[in-house]
């Protein structure tokens, strides 16, 4: 196994917001969704590729979404549901950004991160408040699951998840005890084992979030830490 190298940074996080972006083939721009928490909906956004400003397009209303997730084909949008402990998957058209409902599947709780792996088979979630990782298959119409693939008890304070870009490796950092877990990913079967090096410890009080690994050098990593 090679460990990615980590690079940390503090972030300023604005608490609400979670953004995904996606290209829209009618108005050659990108469409970019924002989960808006507080107001139980989602903002839809066309952004202009000149100069960057945000053109408001829609709204998806009804839903106190958490976290975002965009499958590698770019036809689904994937989210937590804070309002009902449920994931939720959303068919994206195209043309316009519009979403559209698919379906919903009860969780263990609020998840406090999503991400799909690299072949958008799978919905990795993250549960802060529960300590647990979990997987659920997403079926060929872009539905999520109704059962889980894998649930995983580790420890609390799982903050966010993510693949790394060979598909075989999962990390999850921890607030606290300020760790990174790391497995070994199953593709096939959509489960995870303990990786050779089964945590990695950050410095003392560094508490990482959200990760991200670099789009070309994929052996270096990205933390952001609290």
């Amino acid at each position: 196994m090679t460990v990615p190298r980590l690079m940390t940074a503090a972030l300023q996080l604005i608490a609400g917001l979670m953004v995904v972006s996606v290209a829209s083939q009618a108005i050659a721009k990108k469409i970019v969704y924002v989960s808006v928490t507080g107001e139980s909906r989602i903002a839809i956004y066309a952004v202009d590729p000149e100069n960057g400003t945000l053109d408001h397009r829609h709204v998806m209303a009804g839903f106190g979404t958490g976290s975002l997730a965009v499958d590698p084909a770019r036809n689904h949008l994937f989210a937590v549901i804070h309002s009902a402990d449920s994931l939720g998957s959303f068919s994206i058209d195209r043309q316009t950004g519009k979403l559209t409902l698919v379906n919903t599947v009860v969780t263990e709780g609020p998840a406090s991160y999503i991400t799909t792996d690299h072949s958008g088979r799978f919905l990795l979630s993250a549960y802060f408040q529960a300590g647990k990782v979990g997987i659920h298959t997403i079926n060929s119409d872009g539905s999520v699951a109704s059962e889980s693939a894998l649930w995983i008890t580790t420890k609390p304070r799982a903050h966010s998840i993510v693949a790394d870009p060979t598909n075989q490796f999962v990390y999850v950092p921890y607030t606290t005890p300020d760790v990174i877990f790391q497995f070994r990913f199953n593709v096939q079967a959509g489960q995870l084992l303990p990786a050779a090096l089964p945590q990695l410890p950050t410095a003392t009080g560094a508490t990482p979030r959200p990760m991200a690994f670099h789009p070309q050098e994929h052996d270096l990593a990205f933390v952001a830490n609290e």
